[in-house]
């Protein structure tokens, strides 16, 4: 049960998630607290990397929306109504990874760096 952690802002009971299982491509992917594991490749390992660009750039990101959604009205019912949508920008803005490696670049350690 999560509602305690989200209405609350608590601590997550849970660290474990199932990313993918992928039966015809022998291929599963989970991540266990600060750990992803991948079983498999896919496409001759042409997928066994990072993808590039969020896909986000040109993408209109509407206040009014995330003001009329079911998690803004719950979070004003629980006594947390969102913030003035400056603030929600710079969150968003801060909450957004951009990375600058290439395509086939090292694996790199997601501990010590994003990607």
């Amino acid at each position: 049960n999560m509602w305690e952690a989200l209405s609350r802002n608590s601590e997550s009971p849970r660290n474990l998630m199932v990313h993918n299982i992928d039966e015809e491509r022998m291929a599963a992917a989970i991540r266990v607290g600060d750990w992803k594991f991948v079983r498999g490749t896919t496409y001759d390992g042409e997928w066994d990397h990072w993808y590039g660009p969020s896909g986000r750039s040109g993408y209109d990101y509407s206040m009014d929306t995330v003001r009329s959604s079911n998690s803004a009205r719950a979070l004003a019912k629980i006594g947390h109504p969102l913030q003035q949508n400056s603030k929600l920008e710079e969150l968003r803005n801060g909450a957004t990874v951009n990375c600058a490696k290439p395509r086939n670049a090292e694996p790199c350690n997601l501990l010590q760096e994003v990607c």
